[in-house]
């Protein structure tokens, strides 16, 4: 019997709460991402140096073997589980100088709904740290 996955959306929300001086503030920031169709959970055992954790397919392109699909990827969470190495995560570009995001011990890293060109696409994401880290992701995708 063949099986339909029914796009649905995904939900992520960010909340803040601080007391200063006796008074609390709070915030809350709620992001849906519509239409996903495919969720990746897992996490990423990455070694001492460099390492090449995601390999996204150009936009316009077809994904080869073990690459996401550009087009398609609308959620990205990155999160650093140990709890005192930092990490760099590297966003390699086909054709711009890399971008870098330093990310602390403990903290998480989100992209959505972010937009790409067919002039210039993110091709890799890379983790470079100074210990071992386990890095837990998500990957919310299209069809």
């Amino acid at each position: 019997m063949a099986t339909t996955i029914a796009p649905t959306q995904l939900t992520t929300t960010v909340q803040e709460t601080i007391t200063l001086n006796g008074v609390t503030f709070n915030s809350a920031n709620t992001r849906v991402v519509t239409s996903i169709t495919n969720y990746v959970n897992n996490v990423f055992n990455v070694d001492t140096g460099t390492q090449a954790i995601i390999s996204l397919s150009r936009s316009g392109v077809a994904p080869r073997n073990g690459e996401y699909d550009i087009d398609n990827v609308k959620y990205l969470r990155l999160t650093n589980a140990d709890d005192t190495t930092d990490i760099k995560i590297i966003m390699g570009y086909v054709t711009s100088a890399d971008q870098f995001v330093m990310l602390k011990a403990g903290g998480s890293f989100v992209l959505t709904d972010f937009e790409v060109t067919a002039g210039d696409t993110i091709e890799t994401i890379s983790i470079t740290t100074a210990a071992n880290v386990d890095i837990p992701y998500a990957i919310g995708l299209t069809s």
